[in-house]
């Protein structure tokens, strides 16, 4: 393991999916440890594995699990939008409240 008995121990309860639960509990029983143990070690794994990528003009891109809808140039101007008008109230209200 990754050093689990080094670091403090910190009590929890979390709700897992039925699939995660079965993954650490059968991770468990192969290494023989608890199922928390299990739990800790399958985290930290997951959140060391680096992030897979792929090379699109000289920037890495990340690869990502398809998911949700996609986002349209369109829906990317409106936010740009929308921020840009909350950042020109926000410099309005405070210029009101600095008049000299």
């Amino acid at each position: 393991m990754s050093g689990i008995d080094e670091m403090p121990i910190t009590r929890t309860t979390l709700a897992l999916r039925g699939d995660a639960h079965a993954t650490v509990k059968q991770f468990a029983e192969e290494h023989a440890v608890s199922m928390g143990e299990a739990a800790s070690e399958l985290i930290m794994r997951g959140a060391s594995r680096p992030l897979a990528t792929r090379i699109v003009n000289g920037l890495h891109i990340p690869i990502l699990p398809p998911c949700g809808e996609t986002i349209t140039p369109e829906q990317v101007k409106e936010l740009e939008a929308e921020l840009v008008r909350q950042d020109l109230e926000e410099a309005i209200a405070w210029a009101r409240g600095h008049k000299r």
